[in-house]
């Protein structure tokens, strides 16, 4: 095994964890942004597809799609930890 290898499979949960980190804060900051901009009005330059799920499903709609995406980096964070475990209890009973 090379070490390029082992690094990528050392840092695949790591990295996961934190992108589902860094995402669920983007949404409560996203949350708390459109509530400031409601407030104060006037309008903002967003990407599209932010302004789309925003005009669809509003301020809580933007921070839920953003708090799914993190859950499914945890969710995968999980799993490749899960799945690292059961190989090394493997290569241990050989």
């Amino acid at each position: 095994m090379s070490e390029e290898q082992n690094t990528e499979e050392q840092s695949g949960p790591l990295g996961s964890f934190l992108w589902g980190g860094g995402l669920l804060i983007l949404a409560v900051v996203a949350y708390f942004y459109f509530g400031h901009l409601e407030a104060e009005g006037g309008s903002v330059r967003i990407n599209w597809i932010i302004a789309l799920v925003y005009n669809f499903a509003g301020k809580t709609g933007v921070a839920a799609g953003l708090g799914l995406l993190s859950a499914l980096y945890f969710f995968f964070g999980f799993s490749e930890l899960s799945k690292a475990k059961k190989l090394k209890e493997e290569e241990e009973e050989k």
